[in-house]
């Protein structure tokens, strides 16, 4: 995958969802099949939040301990994506962007923030509440088990809503059975007149 042909700009693809959507394999997908850069959001951060928990806030709620130290999180996965969209690479990211979904100019502050331009496609993926329960019970990880313990509420609180201003955003439902390749057939329908493919 190239740059954009008219203006040259980076293009930065995003793909989102709730814990256990399938973010992190389909990131992975297009970044081997196209050789691009990947930063998935909890390799970047898991490995110091959980050091971090057990070490000083194992008494404390790790709902409470992660709403404490997420823009810590974001800011240091931005940090990481900018600096490639930077050097004028295209890269991929996965991360949950819960609360950034209902933000319309979210990527126009993030541009003025990195004092940078590019284009943006986002991928978003839905998941009803059965499927994205059993994909968390079947994962097994111990950051999940609040999760669950409240599984209602969690769910709720899980904002599908997207109303992000991007180039193209693709939004996907779980129970119609998307795979990988359909994600980029739909890319490359879309994108291709735009982009060159590789």
């Amino acid at each position: 995958m190239k740059r954009l042909i008219n203006d040259q700009k980076p293009l930065l693809i995003v793909v989102t969802g709730p814990p256990g959507s399938g973010k992190s394999t389909c990131g992975e997908f297009l970044a081997k099949k196209y050789s691009l850069a990947y930063i998935d959001y909890d390799t970047v951060v898991q490995n110091f939040m959980e050091s971090l928990f057990e070490k000083y806030y194992a008494k404390t709620s790790y709902k409470q301990f992660c709403l404490e130290w997420r823009d810590n999180c974001y800011c240091s996965l931005w940090d990481l994506v900018m600096q490639n969209i930077k050097l004028g690479n295209t890269i991929i990211t996965s991360a949950p962007l819960t609360l950034e979904k209902s933000n319309p100019e979210f990527f126009k502050q993030l541009k003025e923030s990195y004092r940078t331009d590019f284009d943006v496609l986002t991928i978003t993926f839905y998941v009803p509440k059965h499927i994205l329960k059993q994909r968390l019970i079947k994962r097994n990880e111990k950051r999940d088990k609040e999760k669950l313990k409240e599984w209602d509420k969690y769910y709720e609180s899980q904002n599908i809503n997207v109303f992000w201003d991007t180039n193209l955003n693709i939004i996907l439902d779980a129970e119609e059975g998307h795979t990988n390749e359909k994600i980029d057939q739909f890319i490359m329908e879309h994108m291709n007149p735009i982009y060159k493919f590789s």
